[in-house]
């Protein structure tokens, strides 16, 4: 795993850090070949997703024992309970307040139309991992500010009536979490 290194992140003038990680061009030339690219993401995802593949960090459900599941759940659990942990999270990610929070709550909270059916997110070991470093501010790597990031674009997305599917591959296209944990 990388560990993060603060002089690869954008920081606005007062030093904090930014979530302007690129800038697209707004030229209709771009917007509309994002458009076509993103339609040709979405098929290839539609199609992945009929054929059993697990699209996103809400996982398929597979384990690899009843006993990960069930430490993931815990370690769930406790995020959970934790009612100080977005100001940590804030702090160590430089990510504001308000993105966290939000983050947090489609992460561990909120329900979902999922694949298999309407519920939370499935616990993972790999998210519990990265909010937990968030916290303690220590071993803090990369997809750590980007899980976050995710997450808020990804509930954005949603809000605005996006399908799951949809909102995770679109929020793929700036923050990709997932590409650290191949």
């Amino acid at each position: 795993m990388n560990e993060f290194d603060e002089s690869k992140h954008p920081r606005d003038k007062d030093g904090k850090f930014t979530d302007k990680i690129s800038k697209i061009s707004k030229t209709g030339k771009d917007k509309k070949k994002f458009r076509e690219n993103f339609r040709i993401f979405l098929k290839k995802l539609k199609e992945k997703s009929k054929q059993g593949g697990a699209t996103s960090g809400a996982n398929n459900g597979a384990y690899d024992d009843d006993a990960d599941r069930q430490e993931a759940e815990k370690r769930y659990e406790k995020i959970r309970s934790d009612k100080k942990d977005i100001y940590k999270v804030s702090k160590h990610s430089g990510v504001s307040l308000e993105k966290v929070r939000i983050a947090k709550e489609h992460l561990f909270f909120e329900k979902h139309q999922l694949s298999d059916g309407y519920r939370t997110f499935h616990a993972l070991p790999e998210i519990a991992d990265c909010w937990e470093r968030l916290v303690s501010g220590k071993g803090i790597q990369v997809q750590d500010r980007i899980l976050v990031l995710h997450e808020y674009l990804e509930s954005q997305y949603m809000r605005q009536g996006m399908t799951y599917d949809e909102a995770h591959a679109k929020a793929n296209l700036k923050y990709n979490w997932q590409q650290y944990y191949k």
